[in-house]
């Protein structure tokens, strides 16, 4: 499992959804504790997962679309 993976769960009511981030499906949201993490969601397949990293949030979209059969729409872009 990846290092910065927090789990598949809905984002709590306690913690604040953050301005629209860089890259397509993810989410940054700011805990009352003040830490941030960024939940992967892709709404037409349900799919959610949370990470530490908003790089390694937009990997896993990136790679669960390549899984589907879809074209990647972040980093793994073919150049």
């Amino acid at each position: 499992m990846e290092a910065n993976y927090l789990g598949n769960c809905a984002c709590s009511h306690k913690s604040k959804r953050l301005p629209k981030g860089k890259y397509k499906y993810v989410y940054p949201y700011i805990m009352p504790d003040k830490s941030i993490f960024y939940q992967a969601y892709i709404s037409r397949f349900k799919w959610s997962k949370l990470f530490t990293s908003e790089r390694e949030a937009a990997i896993a979209v990136d790679t669960y679309l390549l899984n589907k059969g879809k074209d990647a729409v972040n980093i793994l872009i073919k150049k």
